[in-house]
């Protein structure tokens, strides 16, 4: 990660092989201006657990500590994704007839500390689903933190709940379904 000191804002992220840090931040400076020491550079170790969860898209601050030139980057917070709630979602077909047989896809809100369904939870959510020919969002009304919808899928193809990562939400699992004729 590269950030800017002054502000306390990540300007980039990426990977980066063995590098000169002195060069490196002489080329940060010349892009974004200043001077090589207005700026940090702050890695994890790519097998480190933070790392990882960085690499599969989970939500996170950096936590900076000191002020103005001697600003850094101490360590990850992941506090942002650790309190998001957790869809879990189940199926009662893996495999389905098109044109005519259904499946059913179940979503329960699981609480952010895992400790049960979030019966409290009333909404709504548009959940990106992977379809034979599309990805596209589908509606899912929760009541009680559970919502199920029933699908009569008309072409042969792959169905995927959901496509990936979205909204204020993680995601416990996904679930597939094969349509075939």
């Amino acid at each position: 990660m590269i950030g800017r000191k002054s502000d306390k804002k990540i300007l980039e992220m990426g990977f980066r092989s063995v590098f000169d840090a002195a060069a490196f931040l002489s080329a940060v400076a010349a892009n974004y201006g200043g001077i090589p020491s207005d700026y940090i550079v702050y890695t994890v170790d790519e097998s480190d657990a933070k790392a990882q969860r960085i690499n599969r898209g989970d939500a996170f601050t950096p936590a900076w500590t000191g002020a103005g030139t001697a600003s850094a980057v101490s360590d990850i917070d992941f506090t942002t994704e650790d309190t998001k709630k957790i869809l879990r979602y189940a199926t009662d077909q893996t495999i389905v007839i098109a044109g005519g047989a259904s499946f059913t896809v179940t979503v329960t809100v699981i609480l952010a500390d895992s400790s049960g369904v979030d019966i409290a939870f009333g909404s709504t959510v548009d959940i990106p689903v992977r379809m034979p020919d599309r990805t596209a969002k589908m509606r899912f009304a929760f009541v009680k933190g559970v919502a199920t919808r029933t699908i009569i899928p008309a072409d042969s193809g792959t169905w995927i709940f959901p496509s990936g990562k979205f909204g204020d939400y993680r995601n416990e699992n996904s679930v597939s379904i094969e349509i075939i004729y």
